[in-house]
């Protein structure tokens, strides 16, 4: 792992990595709730137009599902719409190791 601002800083075989994993994860969210399940992807990155945060960004993708569970929505409380935060009602070692013990074939 190295830092980088933005995506566009990686390098061309850690961009294939990160596509490898990307599709991963996206298999495993569809394996663990049985279905093609509804995501939404965030990428975070420095500003485009100014080098001086750099230094203060790191790039990184979060998952925010839009299901809690098979059958359940998510839906986006007054506190999530307010405050712009995503709560997710499971900790986030819990979602960790669900995904984690989700067996993918790539």
């Amino acid at each position: 792992k190295r830092h980088v601002s933005s995506i566009v800083e990686l390098e061309n075989e850690e961009r294939h990595l990160l596509a490898k994993v990307l599709k991963v994860v996206t298999m495993k969210y569809d394996l663990l709730f049985q279905q093609a399940f509804p995501y939404m992807m965030m990428l975070f990155q420095a500003p485009v137009n100014d080098v001086r945060y750099n230094h203060a960004f790191h790039f990184h993708i979060e998952f925010n599902p839009v299901k809690r569970d098979k059958d359940k929505i998510k839906w986006m409380a007054s506190v999530e719409t307010g405050t712009w935060a995503f709560i997710n009602p499971k900790i986030p070692e819990e979602a960790a190791k669900e995904l984690r013990n989700v067996e993918v074939v790539v």
